[in-house]
């Protein structure tokens, strides 16, 4: 019986605090939580909860994307077994309570797109399952990135873009975290060089994100290192100078970027056994009958006919030429 009580007091903590979430909540539009969270029902049955049935205690609260208005309380340190916070996309502001510290079961961590205030606080370092996501992109947070959060060395994606008030350097620890694969600070207010060996330390990076930005220097020698880009980064426009760029053997994904196009010393780029791309967006036939795929080149439009080129549509080859039969999605032209 005892245990059935503090079973009971647990979720009853869990209620009591959701609840005190949503009187901290000014404006709901959509009433999503004035007429379901209520006291009368069960909260494990309320909008945007996820209980876990063998603790009897909440593990998600998703509230993403419900125009909600408002601030969180420190109540929320009390969902103590809480794994999911996602309040992307709404209208929170105000800062961070510190009373997060106590959700040390949190692995998803979800807040962009709303307008919290404050600096990022050294408490989030005292995360340690936070090992997914730390989404804290478009809010209005300021000051500088706090060494502790290398201590998160299961953090896959880190995302800060577009807190334009982020000053000052990157801390060296977020360079041992070698499980990134993202870190977005574009449109912040950064000011350092990246590392020499950044890449000897995170191998999986996929997605180093730093544009408009106050960063200096080169680009890391180790770059080659980061065997599973997925993008080049468009901040490459800085090297004014570069003559020569290789970009084969790689995983790279997606276009070119256009502002390679840019690089009026560029002389020499290989980009073979990749997987960059060009979009083929059309098709015709020359004034000599001569049937032709168009395709959107990405390196501006100094290159090509203003930015596109043409390729042959009927070349006798079941591959196409260059194989574009099969590495590129195309229309299915009569």
């Amino acid at each position: 019986m005892a245990f059935l009580a503090i079973e009971a007091t647990n979720i009853i903590t869990d209620q009591s605090s959701l609840l005190a979430l949503k009187v901290h909540i000014t404006h709901d539009p959509k009433n999503f939580l004035a007429n379901n969270w209520t006291a009368s029902t069960s909260v494990c049955n309320w909008v945007g909860i996820t209980c876990d049935s063998q603790n009897n205690r909440i593990i998600v609260l998703n509230l993403t994307s419900m125009s909600l208005t408002g601030t969180i309380p420190p109540h929320i340190g009390n969902l103590s077994f809480l794994v999911q916070l996602r309040l992307k996309n709404n209208g929170f502001h105000g800062s961070l309570p510190v009373d997060i510290v106590h959700l040390h079961r949190l692995e998803i961590f979800h807040l962009e797109l709303n307008s919290f205030q404050g600096e990022i606080s050294s408490w989030l370092g005292s995360l340690p399952k936070l090992q997914i996501y730390l989404e804290l992109w478009n809010n209005n947070l300021q000051g500088s990135i706090l060494e502790e959060i290398g201590k998160l060395t299961n953090l896959k994606t880190f995302n800060l873009c577009g807190n334009q008030q982020i000053s000052g350097t990157i801390p060296p620890t977020i360079f041992n975290i070698s499980s990134f694969n993202t870190i977005d600070f574009a449109l912040s207010r950064l000011s350092s060089n990246l590392p020499e060996d950044m890449c000897q330390y995170l191998p999986v990076l996929q997605r180093p994100i730093h544009h408009h930005n106050q960063l200096e220097g080169p680009i890391p020698s180790s770059l080659g290192q980061c065997r599973e880009l997925l993008r080049i980064p468009r901040n490459i426009v800085n090297l004014s100078l570069l003559q020569e760029l290789y970009l084969d053997t790689n995983d790279l994904k997606g276009e070119l970027p256009e502002e390679l196009g840019s690089l009026l010393a560029l002389e020499r780029l290989r980009a073979g056994e990749s997987h960059i791309t060009v979009v083929i967006v059309g098709y015709g036939v020359s004034e000599y009958d001569t049937k032709y795929w168009i395709l959107k080149n990405s390196w501006g439009t100094g290159w090509g006919e203003c930015g596109y080129m043409r390729i042959i549509r009927e070349s006798g080859f079941p591959k196409g030429p260059c194989g574009i039969l099969t590495i590129l999605p195309f229309p299915d032209a009569q």
